[in-house]
């Protein structure tokens, strides 16, 4: 079986990495990561930030904080905050 942290990325992989910038908001939680996969809430928060840390994943601002397949943000260095404002009702 993979790692938990792997399950996540994978799983954050599949669900948005058809996602255009447009369509960040549509990214997932760490709710939804808890509860599809059937770990806690505060584990997937921690694997979450460690993957955004990584440069893997890119981390939105805002509530509720939505988690992306890094590569929908070239522009994304590893080692940096990795925080994208999402403009509500705006064509990016």
């Amino acid at each position: 079986m993979a790692k938990r942290m792997d399950r996540i990325y994978m799983y954050v992989k599949e669900k948005t990495a058809h996602l255009t910038k447009a369509e960040y908001d549509q990214g997932v939680t760490t709710q939804e990561i808890a509860e599809v996969l059937g770990i806690q809430r505060t584990n997937s928060s921690k694997d979450l930030n460690q993957l955004v840390r990584e440069g893997k994943l890119i981390k939105t601002d805002g509530r509720p904080v939505r988690y992306i397949y890094q590569t929908l943000a070239t522009h994304v260095k590893p080692a940096t905050k990795h925080v994208v404002k999402l403009q509500r009702n705006a064509g990016l």
